[in-house]
């Protein structure tokens, strides 16, 4: 329980850094790959099977974080508030 609650803590603040650094609608494909994981690690660790529309979701998403990474607009430098 406590390395799931560690891993799901380090996930959120990883989650959170990468939000800070860069457009949602370049992340957000991204973070849809969670679908493609649990599918995946439910056929290793648990048998379930895999159809063919689990296979042509997991397409949809992969050709979405491809297409979403070719439409980037120029980078914006980040700019943060530092004390001295």
């Amino acid at each position: 329980m406590f390395a799931a609650a560690g891993l799901a803590l380090l996930a959120v603040v990883l989650l959170s850094w990468a939000y800070a650094r860069a457009e949602a609608q370049v992340l957000l494909p991204v973070e849809y790959t969670a679908f493609i994981w649990a599918a995946l690690l439910g056929w290793i660790w648990w048998g379930e099977s895999i159809t063919v529309w689990t296979l042509a979701g997991t397409a949809l998403i992969v050709a979405g974080c491809i297409i979403a990474n070719y439409r980037r607009r120029p980078r914006l430098e980040h700019v943060e508030a530092s004390s001295v």
